[in-house]
Order: C-alpha cells, then sequence, then structure tokens
C-alpha cells in the first residue's frame, strides 16, 4: 500500500505467483478489502496487480515482472 504525495490516491496492491489468474476478480477482490479500510473514505483507490504471467481476462492493472524491471531501469 502506498500513498501519493498529495494525499488524494491510495495504491493498494496484491501479488500472485501463481499462473492463469482472473485479473477482474482478483480486482475486485482487491477493492472489496480496501473498502473495509477505516480511513479509506479520504482516498482514490488504484489497484495493482502483481503477476507472474499474464491474466486470462483483459486486466489493465496487472504488472508483471518484466513490467517491473523496465520500470527500474
Amino acid at each position: 500500500m502506498a500513498e501519493s504525495l498529495d494525499k488524494k490516491y491510495l495504491l493498494v496492491d496484491e501479488c500472485k505467483w501463481t499462473t492463469q489468474e482472473n485479473g477482474k476478480q482478483l480486482t475486485g477482490e482487491l477493492l472489496r478489502k480496501a473498502n473495509l479500510l477505516l480511513f479509506i473514505k479520504n482516498y482514490t483507490i488504484v489497484p495493482v496487480l502483481f503477476l507472474k504471467s499474464a491474466p486470462k481476462d483483459d486486466a489493465g492493472n496487472a504488472m508483471l515482472p518484466e513490467d517491473v524491471i523496465e520500470l527500474m531501469k
């Protein structure tokens, strides 16, 4: 979890090191869990999935290992 510098956004994430994940289902579960946090009302939630391989569906919020490596360059 990470808070933006302007304190408007909260990045919530989950890591899965298995294959063929359902990205939309994982995102829904992640948002459900995030909304249980008492302080969440003041933030816009940004869900991110860190996955071993591409999800079965088109989850636009998934990051793969190669994406992370590219961002570190």
